[in-house]
């Protein structure tokens, strides 16, 4: 379970990395000639320094850059659909390769390591987001990929304990039928390797937990798998799916009130448990997962799924 809010200026955020233009660079190597041409520097050195005052957001800028671009390729990219504002106005987009903290959403999010600002001419703001450093990446000559690093697991994100307490959708009782795949012989890497770091990853939900619930894998899940060093597991197409770390699901017993209780023992490797979302869930929403041993008590951190 990923829990992050985002919005139409994230959305924003995601058309900035696939932008054309010429770009200008602060604290770098001088312009091209063809950028040189067709930008004007003052205005984008003006609002790259405007980005890095704004240190309540951009808590550290070891690159940035700027590329002057139309507001309607802006929203096209993104996928908005009739956005506000003359399409083609011109705007600049500054982005900063860094700390950033997104202040939009109404859950507190962590540090990314990309910033895009998208500004008019008047150098107001016109929208902003974060994200991976594969945002950034489209103005910026040299690689952004960066080397490993070491997995790092700090206190669990505030947004988990909102489901200590919560009204679960409802489920249909009795036996829930599992699918398992498993590889006994992984091993939970101690490095994210560079280019999983350069698409962008949670590390916490990675790494951290022992148990993530895939309803509809994606892509996210893709990127969580090649970081986890792809365990040798088929997961049963078109099925929902618990991922286990170090633990086995023996059998699972749905209540009605949208509890399910997974009978575990422990056992090294890793393993993906498919199950029918639609059987046991018919009307969707969230629904809690929680994994005991044979007396009951919890054996690792519940899981939540989320679904049509």
């Amino acid at each position: 379970m990923r829990l992050a809010v985002l919005g139409f200026a994230l959305a924003l955020l995601t058309a900035c990395g696939e932008l054309e233009g010429d770009a200008l660079s602060g604290g770098r190597s001088s312009p091209t000639p063809a950028a040189t041409a067709t930008a004007t520097p003052a205005i984008a050195v003006r609002l790259m320094d405007q980005v890095k005052g704004m240190t309540a957001i951009v808590r550290r800028a070891d690159r940035i850059a700027a590329v002057r671009a139309k507001w309607g390729d802006v929203l096209a990219r993104s996928g908005v659909q009739g956005g506000t504002g003359d399409p083609n106005e011109d705007v600049w987009i500054v982005a900063v390769v860094g700390e950033i903290y997104p202040s939009f959403g109404v859950m507190e999010m962590g540090s990314s390591p990309c910033g895009t600002f998208v500004f008019d001419l008047a150098g107001n703001v016109k929208s902003s987001g974060a994200s991976s450093l594969s945002g950034c990446a489209r103005y910026f000559p040299e690689s952004l990929v960066p080397p490993s690093a070491p997995v790092v697991c700090g206190p669990e994100p505030q947004g988990y304990a909102v489901f200590d307490r919560f009204n679960f959708s409802p489920t249909i009782p009795g036996a829930v039928r599992l699918t398992i795949s498993r590889d006994d012989t992984w091993i939970q890497p101690r490095m994210v390797p560079g280019p999983v770091l350069y698409e962008g990853i949670d590390q916490y939900e990675t790494y951290c937990r022992p148990v993530h619930a895939a309803t509809v894998p994606g892509r996210t899940d893709t990127r969580m798998l090649a970081g986890l060093g792809s365990p040798k597991v088929s997961a049963s197409a078109g099925l929902a799916q618990l991922w286990l770390k170090d633990i086995h699901a023996i059998s699972a017993t749905a209540a009605a009130n949208g509890v399910v209780t997974v009978l575990v023992d422990r056992r090294p490797g890793f393993e993906i448990a498919s199950y029918d979302w639609h059987a046991l869930a018919p009307q969707g929403g969230y629904i809690k997962f929680r994994f005991v041993d044979a007396t009951g008590a919890d054996v690792v951190a519940y899981a939540v799924a989320n679904g049509p």
